[in-house]
């Protein structure tokens, strides 16, 4: 089984209230982090902000979702990849 590593984006601008974009969930396979290698993917190709994730076993992830104008806690089995259409 992989192990990942997940992050949700905001820069410093962001976090203190400023409009910098909505933020994003990245994941990427934790031994290509730690040697330096990592490819980041989206979890989720949604148009909202995408905060606290959290991973489970293999690809499934949950995290905080606002793309219909409200707050929903979204799971899915596995990642979106890069969102390109």
């Amino acid at each position: 089984m992989d192990d990942y590593f997940a992050y949700s984006t905001y820069d410093l601008w962001g976090a203190l209230g400023s409009w910098t974009g909505p933020g994003k969930v990245h994941v990427a396979g934790t031994g290509d982090v730690v040697a330096g290698q990592s490819t980041f993917g989206r979890v989720s190709c949604s148009s909202g902000a995408q905060l606290a994730p959290s991973l489970g076993d293999g690809q499934r992830i949950a995290w905080l979702d606002t793309s219909a104008a409200a707050t929903d806690v979204v799971t899915r089995p596995d990642f979106a990849g890069t969102c390109e259409e």
